[in-house]
């Protein structure tokens, strides 16, 4: 089982030196969370918490993911560099299939792009873009995207977006792996049919254990190899090294641990990162 970190809620100059030690300390990715704003007010209630908030505020920094991930791109080698999750429905497929098409260029293949349908109507309506519709919406656009992405030429006439002949190139050198997050039902279903694995929401071990198996039973259900399907699960936030050994026992692929916002600077991060690298060696949970 692979053991990776996410950064989140750092002043966005942090993310370099977070994802340099995080490479030199053994991790094998690094997750960038996305929102492209935050209403002061919202109408929809978070699915993953039970007091319905999500961990962030207005204040909260996010950067461009895709931005991100190629400036860390250029800082390191090896890590890889997930987005989780990208709220694709957002954008247009055309603008996102250059955004992801550059980023995993620009990091020699090393992208991996979790992909969620959204929670936060507010963020929909701003910038001018359906609520509704948008798990249909997110599918057609992964169609488009892939499509997009050999450098071919391509046309498109669906339900949600049309266009004539046109090519984005180049072509990726590396297939993009699309990871799909959500718990609900639709969620697991589109991530065994569309997805080449699955990103999980924050939550217990116990919690993850029952998605993994609703994974494993529509997996069957569609005739699909668990070889093929890569499980990342969130650690669970109050005790994330223990949550890894739980999570080593559930049939889980790769474990994301989230990296402590209640510091003062960046060095503190990064200690974190080292000491946490030291006692997953020592259970044996990273090489």
């Amino acid at each position: 089982m692979k053991v990776s970190v996410r950064c989140f809620g750092f002043p966005l100059t942090w993310y370099r030196p977070i994802a340099e030690t995080a490479e030199q300390e053994g991790f094998h990715g690094l997750w960038i969370p996305d929102h492209v704003v935050s209403p002061t007010m919202t109408d929809g209630k978070y699915p993953y918490s039970a007091h319905g908030r999500p961990s962030f505020d207005p204040a909260t920094p996010f950067a461009d993911p895709l931005v991100m991930a190629g400036h860390l791109a250029a800082a390191t080698s090896r890590i890889r560099l997930g987005i989780g999750v990208y709220v694709l429905p957002l954008r247009h497929p055309l603008i996102a299939a250059r955004s992801v098409m550059s980023a995993q260029e620009l990091s020699g293949g090393r992208l991996v792009l979790g992909v969620g349908v959204g929670w936060m109507r507010t963020e929909f309506e701003s910038l001018d873009q359906e609520f509704s519709g948008r798990g249909g919406r997110t599918e057609e656009m992964l169609d488009v995207m892939r499509r997009a992405w050999t450098g071919e030429p391509v046309r498109h006439e669906g339900r949600w977006y049309s266009f004539p002949e046109l090519t984005v190139a180049p072509p990726v050198t590396a297939p993009v792996p699309v990871l799909i997050g959500g718990a609900s039902e639709r969620a697991l279903a589109r991530a065994v049919q569309h997805g080449e694995g699955w990103y999980g929401p924050p939550g217990t071990a116990d919690q993850t254990a029952s998605y993994v198996t609703a994974l494993q039973a529509e997996l069957e259900r569609q005739g699909r190899e668990r070889s093929s399907f890569h499980i990342v699960a969130r650690a669970p936030e109050d005790e994330p090294l223990a949550g890894v050994r739980a999570l080593a026992e559930r049939d889980v692929d790769e474990v994301v641990l989230n990296l402590p916002r209640a510091v003062a600077e960046v060095g503190e991060v990064t200690a974190w990162i080292t000491e946490a690298a030291a006692r997953l060696r020592a259970d044996g949970a990273l090489a």
